[in-house]
Order: C-alpha cells, then sequence, then structure tokens
C-alpha cells in the first residue's frame, strides 16, 4: 500500500477543515521552505504510542502503566513545567517502553509496525495540508516525541522525512532504553536545527496541537496550532 492508498483509506465521515486553511503558497520564496508536522494529535487524532505498546503486549503495558502512574499524576495534576517536568516526563516514557519492549526482537516489532501502521486514523485536513506542502516542492518532516520503531513506517508511507525518538537496540534486540533524548518541547527545535541548520535559514512551517509544540510552534514563520492559524 502506498501513501496515496492509505490517505484514500482514511476513515470516511471524519470531520474536514480544510476550507479555514489557505491552500497556496507563494510560487517563488524568498528562502526554501520547510514544513514540520507533530504526528500524534496533529497528522492522527490521538496518541498512538499507547495503542501500538498494548498491540505488542497489553499485559506489560498495563504493568508499565502502573509503574509510572506516579509520575503521570504529577505531570497531569500538578502540570509540572520546565527542566524538571520535561525530565519526570522522559524517565517515564522510558521506563514503560522498558517494561513493554525489552528483550524484543527488532524484526518482529517492525513486522507488527507495517501490519499496524496502515490503520492509524490520519486527519483528512492535516493530509491535504502535507501534501499541499509536497506539491510545492518543500521539504516535509515529522517531527514527533513518538518513537522510530513504527514511525519510520508512517514517515516511509507519507513519503516525508522524520525526526522523532530513536529506540537503542543491541543484536537485534530492543534494550528499552532511548537512543536520543526525547523529541519533545525544545528537543524538537534542537533536533530541526541540527537536521536542517538555524531556523532562520529556510522558511519554516510548524504544525502542532500541544504544550509538547509550542517551541516548534514559537520558532515558525506561520504556525498552525489545532488547525488554526497562530496569530503573530
Amino acid at each position: 500500500m502506498n501513501s496515496n492508498d492509505w490517505r484514500s483509506n482514511s476513515p470516511v465521515g471524519c470531520p474536514r477543515s480544510v476550507a479555514r486553511m489557505p491552500q497556496e503558497f507563494p510560487s517563488i520564496p524568498a528562502l526554501p521552505v520547510v514544513a514540520a508536522f507533530d504526528f500524534d494529535g496533529t497528522l492522527t487524532y490521538r496518541d498512538t504510542l499507547i495503542p501500538f505498546l498494548a498491540q505488542v503486549s497489553l499485559f506489560k503495558l498495563l504493568v508499565g502503566l502502573a509503574l509510572v502512574s506516579p509520575a503521570l499524576a504529577l505531570l497531569m495534576y500538578r502540570k509540572r513545567g520546565g527542566d524538571h517536568g520535561m525530565a519526570l516526563r522522559e524517565s517515564a516514557k522510558q521506563r514503560l517502553c522498558r517494561v513493554v519492549l525489552r528483550g524484543r526482537r527488532q524484526a518482529d516489532l517492525q513486522e507488527l509496525a507495517a501490519r499496524w501502521v496502515p490503520g492509524i486514523a490520519l486527519r483528512p485536513d492535516m493530509l491535504a495540508r502535507l501534501r499541499k506542502h509536497q506539491q510545492a516542492g518543500h521539504r516535509v518532516v515529522m517531527v514527533s516525541a513518538s518513537p522510530d520503531l513504527y514511525l519510520a513506517e508512517v514517515a516511509r508511507r507519507l513519503g516525508v522525512e522524520l525526526i522523532c525518538t530513536g529506540l537503542e537496540t543491541g543484536d537485534g534486540r530492543l534494550t528499552g532504553r532511548f537512543s536520543t533524548a526525547n523529541c519533545w518541547g525544545p528537543e524538537k527545535v534542537a533536533r530541526l536545527e541540527s537536521r536542517f541548520g538555524p531556523v532562520g535559514a529556510y522558511e519554516l512551517h510548524a504544525y502542532g496541537d500541544s504544550s509538547g509544540d509550542a517551541w516548534l510552534l514559537k520558532a515558525a514563520d506561520c504556525a498552525w496550532l489545532n488547525g488554526k492559524k497562530v496569530a503573530r
């Protein structure tokens, strides 16, 4: 199944909001254009990490969630921010991945991802926006905190570049550790600049839906939050 097939198989009857987003780009931009899309909640309707981990092992996922529930409670109810909040978020996520994924064969998980990814419901409005950037010849990249384990398959199907959280492997098996920093918050901008150079060297269009995208949207020349253009 190619990326166009995946687009055509998006659920019928999903809400569309293409009309509220302009579909034209300058034909000759002063700078090259990079379009950066968050994945969970932006290109999709909801989070994808927990559903994927459930496919791997529902029992281990439930064990992992019980272990990280105190940290999740702090993040949700006390709204811990700053460096401590980001460290807490990364620690909880890494612990959850370690419980579910450690020791699993990478090849088996990649096969699972190839079967599972086509079932992810994509937002028609955001997908149309992504395609418009591609048609205009812009460089399009997904910038996500979700792991490469299945996002590599998503990126391949959509025909976009990928910046995300990497998972460490050893002897063909997952160690349960990250091979990169958690690609969330300011890390998204750092990784984007590592790939493309300083944001001032290109015209950045950024699309997000949550507090984890705030730094990316602030750095952008043109920012979209939950499908609506951010006023400057």
